[in-house]
C-alpha cells in the first residue's frame, strides 16, 4: 500500500483533531442552558460567533455549520498544499494569524455578554 502525501497526511490529522472537537460541541449544544465555553470559543469561533448574533441569515448559519464540520481538515489541507509547495511558515503564519482574531472575538463576545 502506497503512503499517503503529504496533503493527505496533513487532512488526515485535521481529521482526528475534529472528531474530538465535534464531540466537545455535541456535548454543549445538549447543555441548553450555557452558550458556548471559553474552551469552545477557542477551538471553534466562527461557530462561537455565530451563536451570539443576534437573527442571522440562516445562509450565514449554513456556512457557519459547514466550516464547523471541516474546520480543522480545511486547516490541514492549507497547510499540507502550502508544505508541498515549500511556504508553510507563510501559510501556518496566516491561519494561525486568523484564528486567533476569530477566537479573540468570540471571547470578546462571550465577555461583553453581546
Amino acid at each position: 500500500m502506497k503512503n499517503p502525501g503529504k496533503r493527505w497526511r496533513c487532512v488526515l490529522a485535521g481529521i482526528v483533531v475534529q472528531l474530538p472537537v465535534l464531540v466537545l460541541l455535541v456535548g454543549q449544544v445538549l447543555d441548553m442552558h450555557n452558550r458556548f465555553s471559553t474552551l469552545l470559543s477557542v477551538l471553534l469561533p466562527y461557530a462561537a460567533i455565530f451563536d451570539r448574533l443576534t437573527r442571522p441569515p440562516i445562509a450565514i448559519g449554513f456556512a457557519v455549520l459547514f466550516i464547523t464540520l471541516v474546520q480543522y481538515p480545511l486547516y490541514g489541507a492549507i497547510v499540507g498544499d502550502s508544505w508541498v509547495r515549500g511556504r508553510l511558515p507563510s501559510a501556518a503564519a496566516g491561519l494561525a494569524m486568523i484564528h486567533t482574531i476569530a477566537s479573540a472575538i468570540a471571547i470578546y463576545m462571550k465577555s461583553a455578554r453581546i
